[in-house]
């Protein structure tokens, strides 16, 4: 996942989870509430268990449990765009707080809208990973055009002026570069454990690129 999406991700996440209610609902609404309070929560990440937890479930410990990890889930021989770098720091990331955003991202080709977008949003619960439902644009979700999500940031960062990498489609074929960069986060809206997310995006049903993220909130 390349840093301009992720940012506004992140910001739609927040706008959105911020107008969430729980009213009157159809069953299938009804079931889709339930499991969001459920998963929201805040949990324990498996990894700060102590190994007596894992015994007494019956389950073995997480082997992706990382406060930070992103892999590439497309095929770089077919999609237009690529994360040639990426660094974040401090390592753990304390949030709320600063961290430091360096990358590299080439695309081989122009990216247009309409930009099609899938999101699956995941947390641990026990051994299991549950999806996290669709609701009110958060959760796991299908856009129909990511752009008009770009649209809503009001003004790209100096940072990313300053170097000519856009922040809105189209993203044109070249390369751009984003030196390190202080960034004030704070999602402390997220309650603790295993998160799982994969961005999904195609172009005239042609891959753009596909990233997965794994984080823990302690």
């Amino acid at each position: 996942m390349n840093t301009l999406t992720l940012a506004a991700s992140l910001a739609v996440i927040t706008v959105a989870y911020g107008i969430v209610t729980f009213n009157a609902y159809t069953d299938d609404e009804k079931d889709a509430h339930d499991i969001f309070r459920i998963l929201m929560r805040p949990r324990t990440p498996e990894r700060y268990m102590p190994k007596s937890y894992f015994h007494k479930h019956g389950i073995k410990p997480a082997t992706r449990l990382s406060t930070f990890t992103v892999r590439n889930c497309g095929n770089p021989a077919t999609e237009s765009g690529k994360l040639v770098s990426l660094q974040v720091t401090p390592d753990p990331i304390q949030l709320p707080g600063e961290i430091g955003v360096a990358f590299a991202l080439d695309f081989y080709r122009a990216v247009l809208t309409p930009l099609k977008t899938s999101v699956q949003i995941k947390k641990r619960v026990l051994s299991n990973w549950i999806t996290v439902p669709c609701i009110d644009q958060f959760g796991t979700c299908d856009y129909a055009d990511f752009c008009e999500i770009l649209d809503m940031i009001p003004e790209c960062p100096q940072p990313f002026i300053d170097n000519n990498v856009p922040c809105q489609c189209p993203f044109q074929q070249g390369n751009y570069t984003l030196p390190k960069t202080q960034f004030e986060v704070d999602i402390s809206f997220l309650p603790a454990g295993d998160y799982f997310g994969q961005l999904n995006m195609t172009m005239s049903n042609a891959p753009v690129v596909c990233y997965q993220v794994y984080l823990t909130f302690a």
